[in-house]
């Protein structure tokens, strides 16, 4: 037997050199990894190949399958393995020894043979296709991956991070997965990841209708977000598929809006009575399409808090939606999601886009508590003023935002410099 080793900068071309030094039927022995690459040892016979035994039996045929495999295990230190099919010698044997027991044999006990050499065959097939997988996968190259970020590249992408305005756990959250070989890679990487994890509802309401009511704090923009969907709603569906209901009575006046609103429409309109019940109100409405239920936008210390968040709670049928003022603080706004949570919240509305500094606040909020945003409004004027909300353009508008907030803090260091 002739054995040689060769060395190569991966497997590929290794298995190459054998075959141009050895030729197609040499066997593998062993392989393993160097400073330089890989090692592989491998040898084949100095003569031919001899013609495999006679088999005249079924002892012999049972040898000859031992010896085969036995011949096909590999070296202790083997880590990939190559399978040779049997020698045209071999397989003439095996054809021999057919034709001679089936000459022998009757019928009903060739057919039996003959399964059993089918099987025994087959298995050897799958052997050989698993060991070819084996070879495959030990040949791909290894998959590359960016480097993690070094504390100083870190600090700088924090600062962006900063300046979009995200909370301080969603930042953290995205600097640990943070990977790149330098700023910009490493910025559009992180610009990647925020888009996967921003949470947008698929559900789309101004089309499809619902029931749902809107909860938040006071100047949220609840009842005039309301107007804004039964606008849009009755724009495609007319007005009879639309119904406004308000559950607040503890305010004076303070369903006139609505109810004016529900009048320009031509919509129903229904007043929750105090000590009501909400489920028989959306009972008289079960023929529409759109129900959309106003709150109260009560102070938590307000001893009528808790009485309409348990209201909200009694129907089930209804879907809450969290109303965010993107002009509020990012603590109010975090402040505002805990006290709703309770609600069971199916999706939050970000309002007063075109009033806000800062997006990256509501944007941290809706993705650590996996809040899918509905619908985003931008502006005052009803029906237009409100859109589906789209990832790409959150993100650009947060980029802007800081980028602005960035030049007025420049600018106002600057002024005080001059005034030193």
């Amino acid at each position: 037997m002739k054995a040689k080793r060769f060395t190569a900068a991966n497997m590929q071309s290794a298995l190459r050199l054998v075959t141009q030094e050895l030729g197609a039927d040499a066997l593998i022995i062993s392989t393993k990894k160097v400073a330089t690459g890989i090692e592989v040892l491998a040898a084949r016979d100095a003569a031919e190949p001899s013609r495999a035994p006679a088999v005249h039996s079924r002892d012999d045929l049972v040898r000859a399958l031992t010896a085969f495999k036995e011949h096909q295990k590999p070296a202790p230190n083997q880590s990939v393995r190559t399978l040779r099919t049997p020698s045209r010698p071999a397989a003439e044997a095996w054809n021999s020894h057919q034709t001679a027991q089936s000459a022998r044999t009757p019928a009903p006990l060739q057919s039996a043979a003959k399964s059993s050499q089918d099987q025994v065959m087959a298995q050897m097939q799958i052997e050989i296709q698993e060991l070819k997988k084996l070879l495959l996968q030990q040949q791909k190259p290894a998959v590359k991956t960016l480097p993690l970020l070094g504390a100083r590249l870190k600090a700088e992408l924090g600062e962006h991070c900063q300046n979009l305005g995200l909370l301080p756990a969603w930042r953290d959250k995205l600097l640990e997965q943070a990977q790149g070989v330098d700023f910009d890679s490493a910025k559009t990487l992180l610009d990647k990841k925020m888009l996967q994890e921003l949470p947008l509802s698929s559900y789309k309401i101004l089309d499809r209708g619902g029931i749902f009511a809107l909860v938040g704090p006071t100047g949220a923009g609840k009842t005039t977000t309301i107007g804004k969907i039964a606008a849009q709603f009755v724009m495609r569906n007319g007005p009879k598929a639309v119904a406004l209901v308000t559950m607040d009575n503890y305010r004076v006046a303070a369903h006139d809006q609505l109810r004016a609103f529900a009048r320009i429409l031509g919509v129903d309109f229904k007043i929750v009575p105090a000590n009501g019940s909400l489920n028989k109100v959306l009972d008289e409405l079960k023929d529409k399409k759109l129900v959309l239920v106003d709150s109260a936008g009560l102070n938590s210390q307000d001893p009528q808090f808790e009485a309409q968040m348990t209201l909200l709670k009694s129907s089930a049928r209804v879907r809450k939606l969290l109303v965010l003022p993107l002009t509020n603080h990012s603590r109010s706004l975090e402040e505002t999601y805990q006290l709703f949570k309770p609600l069971v919240l199916s999706g939050c509305i970000f309002t007063k886009l075109d009033e806000c500094f800062s997006l990256g606040a509501a944007l941290s909020v809706a993705a650590l508590s996996f809040l899918p945003i509905t619908l985003v409004t931008d502006g005052p004027h009803i029906p237009d003023d409100i859109h589906y909300p789209e990832a790409q353009k959150l993100l650009k508008a947060s980029k802007q935002m800081g980028q602005l907030a960035r030049s007025n803090w420049q600018d106002q260091r600057q002024m005080a410099s001059f005034r030193a």
